[in-house]
């Protein structure tokens, strides 16, 4: 992208598929846009970044603007983690983040709004009223993305939160949404709830979670086969360390915290919106003081050997793209993470070829349950 390059990595243990590339045609659409405002040549205005995946926005802005001025909101550690490396590479000062909506109110001045546009309806819903809520009504707003990730219900979304919503001509796939912000000081509330009654659990999450407002058929099929998987750990016997990798709202935890009272249970997720629902639903089950939950990459963070029990329903999508690369590298951090003995229980969808890897890393490892989707594997250390 212009003079800048850019790379799709975001951690050195990651084995990143170098097709994927780190911006695409709607990043150019709304830097084009952007060049054509007043905001463009003034070196002083604040811009606010939204959902950069990898630093196709930030990275070209923040090396034509005066320190600071550069504010860059995102849930992702490991697009954090992807634009503050290519700032690195870049030689460029990297802007500020932040995952908080309110944050903005501390910040003030932001001058002109760049969003991606997710490819959640609700997430993007959830945003733009965060953003009505936060910043001064009539601050502009240019947003874009890959057309056939945006059908009609999302300018819909964009105009009720806009005054003199437009949409553009379709370029190289991407088109862009323009208007000026509204101020809307609705009170919805996004937390979406489901009940897991077997378990006696009530899951709540926020939008741009996994599998938002139900339970994922994968993690069902697991939980339902978990008690007699866990026969391996008997009452004199229990887990005393269990992980849920990927943890997303914390279901798998907080299932395991019910079964061992004693257990102490780690979640972990590269996602600021999935850390906060897995602790909104650690405090609606009683369950908080059990629970340690992280914002990291994969199980960064947990000592090798330290773990009894994972649980792993995990993710295998990279943006909307089939990826083995995430799924293999949850394996080889389980096997790092886990003490001599200890268990994977992993569920995956039936067409995702686990087998080789899972017995690289593990002594035993076994196709415990199979349904007509879903494979559930037991894997000893």
């Amino acid at each position: 992208m212009g003079n800048f390059h850019l790379s799709s990595e975001t951690n050195p243990k990651r084995n990143t598929d170098s097709s994927i590339q780190a911006w695409d045609a709607a990043d150019e659409y709304i830097l084009c846009r952007l060049s054509e405002t007043k905001f463009a040549e003034d070196t002083s205005s604040k811009l606010l970044i939204l959902n950069d995946h990898r630093g196709g926005l930030s990275c070209p802005l923040t090396g034509t603007k005066e320190a600071g001025r550069i504010l860059v909101l995102t849930q992702s550690l490991t697009s954090r983690r992807a634009i503050e490396e290519n700032c690195r590479r870049n030689r460029i000062q990297p802007p500020l983040f932040t995952n908080d909506d309110y944050f903005l109110k501390k910040e003030g001045n932001i001058e002109v709004i760049l969003m991606k546009i997710p490819r959640s309806l609700s997430y993007f819903e959830y945003q733009m009223a965060g953003l009505s809520k936060t910043l001064p009504p009539g601050t502009p707003i240019i947003g874009g993305g890959m057309s056939k990730e945006m059908p009609l219900g999302f300018f819909e979304i964009f105009s009720r939160y806009t005054e003199g919503a437009e949409y553009s001509l379709i370029k190289k796939r991407a088109r862009l949404y323009t208007g000026n912000l509204l101020s809307i000081p609705e009170n919805k509330d996004f937390t979406y709830t489901y009940e897991v009654p077997e378990w006696d659990l009530r899951i709540k999450n926020l939008p741009g979670v996994f599998a938002m407002g139900k339970l994922d058929p994968g993690t069902r099929f697991l939980l339902e086969k978990f008690e007699r998987l866990s026969k391996g750990f008997t009452e004199e016997t229990p887990p005393r360390v269990i992980a849920d990798p990927g943890c997303g709202d914390g279901v798998l935890a907080m299932a395991a915290a019910r079964k061992w009272p004693e257990a102490k249970v780690i979640c972990t997720d590269e996602s600021a919106q999935a850390v906060k629902s897995a602790e909104i639903t650690g405090l609606e089950n009683g369950l908080q003081e059990r629970l340690s939950i992280i914002q990291t990459d994969l199980m960064e963070g947990i000592d090798d050997g330290s773990v009894d029990l994972i649980l792993c329903n995990p993710p295998f999508h990279t943006s909307s793209r089939v990826s083995m690369d995430l799924p293999f590298l949850f394996i080889s951090e389980s096997a790092r993470v886990l003490r001599p003995g200890g268990m994977l229980l992993l569920v995956a969808n039936r067409h995702l070829g686990y087998t080789n890897t899972l017995n690289d890393h593990f002594t035993t490892a076994r196709t415990i349950a199979q349904n007509k989707k879903f494979t559930i594997y037991t894997c000893r250390r």
